[in-house]
């Protein structure tokens, strides 16, 4: 099931390769995915304090929007996570739909979480603060933003490339500096190139913005290093 559903290997492929027949290896997947389905959500959980984070991936199919709503807990004295079971839902990522989401986690195990990590989903904050959770922004899903269109930007002029090299570089250090005063300068370099980007780069504008405005969430682990 791992080469179907992890490495998007055809049926037709694996039955070759195991020297089998197609209807042999979706018979099987289905016995495996049956049998993942009847394991009980959060059993396997360990004691202490836990992190909870929350992932949507969005798509279309159809000509339909869905979020397929996926959760993970994380002990923070341990580097492994819990996943626990995705929830399919029509329609874009909501905080309504992430509040049924976390209704199924068991009681005794939401009374262990301390903290959330997500992409800052609209209304995550507002989760945050019904649950007393420190809301922790993700990294990889900011520094994301910047790795995509940057293989674009090389083709474009060098002053561009100049300039948003600046702003990923300035992100990077305000994101884990522990100095106050180098904190403080990153923020000044990013509020004085942010006004530099090409129009045609316009969107950078409005990440970098909303960055210095949420700067505190993302940061939060510093400010909280006994839960990671």
């Amino acid at each position: 099931m791992a080469e179907v559903l992890l490495d998007g290997q055809p049926a037709r492929v694996l039955a070759v390769r195991h020297r089998s027949g197609c209807s042999a290896i979706r018979k099987r997947c289905q016995r495996e995915m049956e049998q993942l389905l009847l394991k009980t959500t959060c059993r396997n959980v360990p004691a202490g304090n836990l992190v909870l984070l929350l992932d949507a991936l969005r798509f279309r199919f159809g000509r339909q929007e869905w979020a397929l709503y996926n959760s993970a807990l994380k002990p923070v004295d341990e580097n492994v996570a819990y996943f626990l079971d995705p929830a399919l839902r029509l329609g874009r990522e909501s905080a309504r739909s992430w509040r049924d989401v976390l209704t199924t986690v068991v009681p005794d195990v939401h009374r262990r979480i301390r903290a959330v990590v997500s992409d800052g989903f609209r209304g995550a904050d507002t989760i945050c603060l019904e649950n007393a959770w420190i809301h922790q922004r993700c990294h990889f899903h900011l520094l994301a933003q910047f790795m995509g269109p940057r293989r674009r930007l090389l083709r474009v002029r060098s002053r561009a490339r100049r300039v948003r090299d600046k702003v990923y570089r300035a992100v990077c250090v305000a994101l884990r500096t522990t100095d106050d005063q180098e904190l403080a300068r990153s923020v000044e370099q990013l509020h004085r190139l942010v006004v530099l980007l090409p129009r045609r780069t316009g969107r950078w504008r409005g990440i970098v913005r909303r960055f210095l405005l949420e700067l505190d969430d993302f940061r939060a682990y510093l400010r909280y290093p006994e839960l990671h």
